[in-house]
C-alpha cells in the first residue's frame, strides 16, 4: 500500500504545473469549500490504488512540511462529513466516495478484496431500505450504515480457480 501511495503522489508531483491565484500546487482549482489540506489528503486518497491509512497520508505529506497527525484527521474529518471520503473500519483506510462528483452522505456497502485490497462501493437502495425497515422495527436508530463485505474480487477468484485447476 505504501509503495503504491507514493509512486501515486510521485506521478501527482510530477504532473504539478506551476501554480497561479486560485489554484492547487497541482495546478488545478480546489474543489469549492475545501481547505488547502483537505484538498491535499483528497488528492492523495484519489491517487491511491488502494485504500489510504491515515498514516499513509502522513507520510506522503512529510515533504509539504506536516509531521502531525492531527493535520490529517482534521482534513478527512472534514471530507467524510462533506461526504467525500468514506472510511473502510476493517482496513482503518480510506476511499474517496463514488466518481468525481459524487459527493453526499449515503449509506455505504462495500466489497472488499483480501487478496489485492481493491475495494469497491456498491450503493444498492434495496439493501438501504432492508436496513431501514429491520432497525425500524425493533426502534433502533442507527448512526451510521456501512456494510463490509470481505472475500475475493472476481480477478482473484477467476486466478484462484486457475491455480487449483
Amino acid at each position: 500500500m505504501r509503495q503504491k501511495l507514493e509512486a501515486a503522489s510521485a506521478a501527482a508531483k510530477g504532473k504539478a504545473a506551476k501554480t497561479g491565484a486560485g489554484t492547487t500546487r497541482r495546478g488545478r482549482p480546489p474543489r469549492a469549500g475545501l481547505s488547502h489540506w483537505q484538498q491535499r489528503v483528497l488528492d492523495l486518497v484519489r491517487a491511491s490504488a488502494e485504500p489510504a491509512s491515515a498514516y499513509d497520508i502522513l507520510r506522503e505529506m512529510k515533504g509539504d512540511g506536516i509531521t502531525a497527525p492531527p493535520v490529517v484527521y482534521r482534513a478527512l474529518k472534514g471530507l467524510l462529513d462533506r461526504g467525500l471520503v468514506h472510511r473502510i473500519e476493517s482496513l482503518n483506510a480510506y476511499v474517496v466516495c463514488g466518481g468525481p462528483d459524487h459527493h453526499h452522505t449515503h449509506p455505504a456497502q462495500f466489497a472488499i478484496c483480501r487478496e489485492c485490497g481493491r475495494v469497491e462501493e456498491i450503493t444498492d437502495p434495496a439493501v438501504d431500505g432492508l436496513i431501514e425497515a429491520w432497525t425500524g422495527r425493533i426502534g433502533f436508530v442507527a448512526d451510521s450504515r456501512t456494510i463490509e463485505i470481505l472475500g475475493r474480487c472476481r480477478d482473484c477468484a477467476a486466478g484462484a480457480v486457475a491455480a487449483a485447476g
